[in-house]
């Protein structure tokens, strides 16, 4: 299963913007951890994500707000907060792992400052090996942020993909609200 077909499924599936109370504090060091080394970590290490965080299972009022080609991940938990999911696992073709906004929900978002993000982010990518960034001028929902591996196709190399799903009314703020990170089954590190 392709990386994309649940980005489609995703934002054929109606994200919105929403407007959030800033409380002055962004979420960007949890964010680079749910990103680098939860997703990251179990994609190209089956490392167990999200240990210590909150998991709880998504109500079934909830499961229409999941992405159809995710059915057949077994791993498929509320994160947080009922504000976000987390699916991860590993179907005939990918190994991913993905959080999306539940956009329905009243909780907190994860905020980061718009500013600069996606440079500190591409940053983060490269130093794992994701040389390759097509991302937005700046980190709204009008943009689709993608790092890759050199040479990757879009089906058997590493890939992430981060995108907001709401924010503040300045835009100063957004909630890294869908995060993707997938390889092909076949995918092995770089050789140095």
């Amino acid at each position: 299963m392709a990386v994309f077909r649940f980005l489609f499924a995703v934002l054929l599936g109606g994200l919105a913007p929403a407007l959030a109370d800033p409380a002055g504090q962004t979420d960007e060091p949890l964010v680079m951890r749910l990103i680098f080394e939860d997703c990251l970590g179990y994609v190209t290490a089956k490392k167990p994500p999200f240990e210590g965080l909150a998991l709880a299972p998504i109500p079934p009022e909830a499961e229409a707000s999941l992405p159809a080609a995710s059915a057949g991940i077994a791993n498929r938990h509320q994160l947080l907060s009922p504000r976000y999911f987390a699916i991860w696992g590993e179907d005939e073709d990918v190994r991913l792992c993905m959080i999306q906004t539940m956009i329905s929900s009243d909780e907190p978002m994860l905020l980061v400052e718009t500013e600069g993000f996606l440079d500190r982010i591409t940053a983060r990518a490269a130093a794992h090996g994701m040389t390759e960034a097509d991302v937005g001028e700046e980190f709204s929902p009008f943009y689709t942020n993608d790092w890759s591996e050199p040479g990757d196709d879009g089906s058997t190399g590493l890939r992430m993909v981060v995108m907001p799903t709401g924010g503040t009314e300045d835009g100063a703020l957004a909630d890294a609200g869908l995060i993707i990170v997938a390889a092909g089954l076949g995918w092995r590190p770089p050789s140095n």
